[in-house]
């Protein structure tokens, strides 16, 4: 080889090397962003049922010598935007842009707010229908909308648990629009599979189920009721199935959920189910409380962290009915892992909705019992009791008023 080609060997090599080291110092400096980035959820937003934080770590630009990245995405937690745009601001990380939005989204314009359309809402972990299955709302239901990505709105519902609702099951409406309707005749459905007609006898506009909200406009007979429904579309329903909302979130001032389960007896178990059509263990738990006119967080893993600790004995000897049973495991670093939930009866009784039954049924965890459940009597891992003062539990009526929303 002559020295001409050498000398053009070595350069051409050189370049290689600098394009290779510059690609390497690219991806360590990637992950070191990424790994911040992880932080700032696991500080902010741990669970993504409370708070959201979904943001992308991406090249903006990239020479041999030198590559910088965006921080790009959204979270519901101000703080956590906040501590984004410091890891720009410290000047210790290659990173150009920081663009997090708190939501709501200001595309959403007036309208962040909306109410439930349908008998039963299907509400998923992420947008899409065949996505899982993560909670239910009911008919009359208000949420506050935080973001719109094609046909699906992010959602937090009254009980704070975000999720996405398909956007032909909500009407979405401004704050003053939301006002009004708490202004109205509101009235709470107490049976299920009833019909809202056209008129008697006429065509069907809704299937009802318990726990649904609808609006009263005209006067009630020996026999009906006119009502309206979200949609704008009025029609008649059976006057004994409702109840007036002031009435029904007046009555509790304990929290008594055994007062209901009779209502869901036998009703089928459903995975995400938070309604009389099927309901999984803590939507059955949930629904018990709604129509005591109380709201509880969604799933048993953040039930079990509200209300008073009761001991547990061999005999259950501190136990009350209307305590949380709560079941599951100890992972290897000894914390709890909560997998299902049911309410104590007393004399070592409890109901739950159990995908091992199928259905929602009463069992025993005393091995004398011939319905003993021998699985659940050795996977109970805490129980708690609720009362009408427990931090993080509220009445259903806040839910109907403005200062909730605010």
């Amino acid at each position: 080889m002559n020295r001409t080609l050498l000398q053009l060997a070595v350069a051409f090599g050189c370049i290689l090397l600098g394009a290779c080291a510059s690609e390497f110092e690219g991806d360590s400096n990637q992950k070191a962003i990424e790994e911040q980035v992880n932080t700032i959820a696991q500080q902010y937003a741990p669970d993504s049922r409370d708070h959201k934080f979904e943001v992308d770590v991406s090249a903006n630009s990239a020479t041999f010598e030198d590559t910088r990245f965006d921080i790009t995405g959204y979270t519901t937690n101000a703080e956590a935007a906040k501590a984004t745009r410091a890891l720009m601001e410290q000047g210790k990380l290659p990173i150009e842009r920081v663009d997090v939005q708190v939501l709501p989204d200001s595309s959403l314009g007036e309208k962040l707010y909306g109410l439930i359309k349908v008998s039963v809402a299907n509400l998923r972990s992420k947008p899409g229908h065949s996505q899982e299955l993560a909670t239910q709302l009911l008919h009359g239901t208000p949420v506050r909308l935080l973001l719109k990505q094609d046909d699906w709105y992010l959602v937090r519902c009254p009980d704070n648990y975000l999720a996405w609702l398909s956007y032909g099951e909500v009407k979405p409406i401004s704050k003053a629009d939301l006002d009004d309707y708490f202004d109205r005749d509101l009235h709470v459905c107490k049976g299920a599979n009833h019909i809202v007609r056209t008129r008697e006898r006429g065509s069907i506009l809704l299937s009802t189920t318990r726990g649904m909200i609808v609006d009263v406009i005209g006067g009630k007979t020996d026999r009906f009721a006119q009502v309206q429904l979200v949609d704008g579309r009025k029609g008649v329903l059976a006057n004994n199935r409702l109840e007036p909302l002031s009435e029904w979130t007046g009555r509790s001032t304990q929290a008594n959920p055994l007062s209901y389960i009779d209502l869901f007896v036998g009703e089928p178990y459903l995975w995400g189910g938070t309604s009389s059509n099927g309901m999984d263990c803590s939507g059955f738990t949930k629904m018990c409380y709604w129509m005591d006119g109380f709201v509880v967080p969604r799933d048993a893993s953040q039930q079990v962290k509200l209300g008073l600790p009761i001991p547990i004995d061999d005999k259950l000897s501190a136990l009350l009915p209307n305590d949380l049973l709560f079941f599951g495991n100890l992972r290897e670093d000894g914390s709890q892992r909560i997998t299902h939930v049911g309410i104590y009866r007393g004399l070592g009784r409890f109901i739950h909705a159990g995908a091992d039954n199928g259905y929602i049924t009463s069992q025993s965890l005393f091995p004398a019992d011939p319905d003993y459940a021998h699985h659940r009597r050795a996977s109970l891992q805490a129980v708690r009791r609720y009362t009408a003062g427990t931090e993080g539990i509220h009445k259903v009526a806040d839910v109907f008023s403005s200062e909730f929303w605010d």
